[in-house]
């Protein structure tokens, strides 16, 4: 697992930004469980925060806290033309794949 050594990115928004890690496991969890209709088991939250998605693949991710509070998170990787389960007719050899993406119900911006 991603080790929670970074600093996050603070904006001039108050918000600040930093990848997945190891500590985040149980609140992603509960965020997607709770806000998205897919279930997933352990495995993917584990791997999810050690940095791969699908078929090992390299997961890219961003955790958005405001007030030390998780309010959102993303989850995208990168992957070959073809590697879908569905047709697609772009010509492109590598898609932007966003797995999820999470905000919480009863967060606002004021």
């Amino acid at each position: 697992m991603i080790a929670c050594e970074a600093q996050p990115d603070s904006g001039a928004d108050g918000f600040e930004y930093s990848p997945l890690c190891e500590a985040d496991f149980d609140e992603i969890r509960s965020l997607h469980e709770r806000l998205l209709p897919v279930r997933y088991n352990d495995k993917f939250y584990v791997e999810a925060c050690a940095g791969y998605g699908l078929r090992k693949a390299p997961l890219y991710s961003v955790t958005v806290r405001r007030g030390g509070r998780m309010v959102g998170f993303l989850m995208a990787q990168f992957m070959a033309a073809g590697a879908y389960a569905y047709t697609c007719t772009h010509t492109h050899t590598l898609h932007l794949h966003v797995r999820c993406i999470v905000c919480r119900g009863d967060f606002a911006l004021v």
